[in-house]
């Protein structure tokens, strides 16, 4: 309800007693016989008057405590979201791909391919969490973060797991020598520290920032309208 509206009806109820004491004294009230005196009437319309206007303190403090409840929730929501995009964020380290160690005799193919095994299960369940989380919204800015994070890990670390898994098996094999593998981990190397990362920062992580700011300025629309 609108201040000025309010203003007015407060007028309205303040003016009644004075209105009701007229017409009581000078019996027009719809020119009919007015049963027991001005006076009983009187304190019976300023009851009326007070019960009204307690109902409508009653009813205004309930709607604010209903718009401060909506914002602490909203608040708490965006504290929640903040922790939760930051905590996502921070998990990726796309440079540990490429992590293996090439200039030893004993290096350790098996250790090696476990160590990218579970490098791949692990980010099947970071998408899989993400896309649970802000995939199912009809909220543009958790859906277009939802993607680019997903396709992040889904397709392009994915790749990179996927092909250096193929060097790895091929070296253990004698498929290729180790300058051949030296030579494709630099290839996986480049396209990981330049495309890769390019992309989580200039995508994944632009859009986190974007869905963040949105939900800020939701929340400071709703602190204006209070």
């Amino acid at each position: 309800m609108k201040k000025s509206h309010t203003l007015l009806i407060c007028l309205f109820l303040s003016a009644s007693p004075l209105v009701v004491n007229y017409l009581l004294s000078h019996h027009i009230l719809w020119n009919y016989k007015v049963v027991g005196e001005g006076k009983d009437w009187i304190a019976y319309y300023g009851s009326l008057i007070s019960t009204i206007i307690a109902f409508f303190i009653l009813y205004k403090t309930l709607n604010q405590n209903t718009k401060l409840s909506i914002i602490t929730q909203k608040h708490q929501d965006l504290y929640r979201l903040k922790e939760d995009l930051s905590k996502r964020i921070s998990n990726i380290d796309i440079t540990q791909v490429i992590q293996s160690i090439l200039f030893i005799e004993d290096f350790n193919y098996q250790q090696e391919l476990y160590r990218l095994n579970a490098l791949s299960q692990f980010y099947t369940k970071e998408s899989n969490a993400t896309f649970l989380l802000y995939g199912f919204t009809d909220n543009t800015h958790s859906k277009n973060f939802c993607s680019a994070y997903c396709t992040c890990l889904d397709k392009l670390v994915k790749e990179d797991i996927h092909d250096l898994t193929i060097l790895v098996k091929k070296l253990q094999n004698h498929e290729i020598s180790k300058d051949d593998y030296l030579n494709g981990m630099i290839k996986i190397s480049n396209r990981i520290t330049n495309e890769r990362q390019q992309y989580f920062r200039e995508t994944v992580c632009k859009l986190a920032y974007k869905y963040i700011t949105s939900e800020e300025e939701q929340y400071e629309t709703l602190k204006n309208e209070l």
